[in-house]
Parts: C-alpha cells; structure tokens; sequence
C-alpha cells in the first residue's frame, strides 16, 4: 500500500520485472545495477549480499560477526524479533524457549546456551553480559 493501491505505474513495472523471472541462483543484471549503485554511494562498502528478508540479513550478519571474532556467543535483545532462525527464537517469548530449553525435536541445546540475553534500551544489562565474559566461549 506504501505505493497505492493498484498503481498503474507499479504493475507495469512489476510485469516488466516478471517477464525476466522471479527466482535466481545468481545474482541478476538489476541486482548487479543496484550493488554498483549502493557502493558508489557509500565509498566504505566494498562488498553486498542482498537478500530477500530480515531473517536472511541477520543469519548472514550473525555468520559474519562469529566469523570474524571467531566466538560463539551473541547478546540478542529480550521479546525483541530477530528473525526466525532457530537460534534467535531462544529466550525470545517464544513458549518453552523463554525457560532456555529448546521446544522442538532437532533443536540442539547448544543453541539456547550460545545465546546471552540484554535487556532492551538498557547498556547496563548489555554490560553485565560481557563482564561475565561468557562471550569467549
């Protein structure tokens, strides 16, 4: 609805869009275009993913950060919604998973006992978890 409703301009383009397909396993000429155009707007980027959901950005996101800092560990925020990843469903107000134990078959315990929990808009809570120092695991 942020466009109208049935806007003649927005469907035309969106036909357009669809004769070229709708789903890739590689990145396509227009997200190539937008790549080059995000880059060339912000000289401190030098590489792009782009996905189609928050749940994708922060699964990807979280990969890079344990990547880079080599640790296991996050701070997620409490009853905040980070995507639907298993993982961050832990503690999140999500039925037995705000106990810390998984609620599914499959579920490993590990990935409750990898995630810390801060308390929203609150840097002391925050603070708290990485004095336990409990992130270097």
């Amino acid at each position: 609805m942020i466009l109208g409703h049935a806007n003649p301009k927005v469907i035309s383009k969106l036909k357009k869009t669809l004769e070229n397909g709708t789903s890739f396993g590689a990145p396509t000429e227009g997200e190539i275009l937008l790549a080059e155009m995000i880059c060339g707007a912000v000289p401190s980027v030098e590489m792009i993913r782009l996905v189609n959901s928050g749940s994708e950005a922060a699964m990807a996101v979280l990969r890079l950060a344990r990547g880079f800092t080599k640790r296991d560990k996050i701070i997620k925020f409490e009853g905040c919604y980070h995507g639907r990843l298993t993982l961050f469903l832990g503690k999140a107000g999500s039925g037995a998973m705000t106990l810390g134990i998984p609620d599914s078959p499959g579920v490993p315990v590990s990935f409750v006992e990898h995630t810390l929990q801060a308390k929203f808009n609150d840097p002391d809570s925050v603070k708290f978890e990485l004095q336990k120092k409990t992130l270097r695991k």
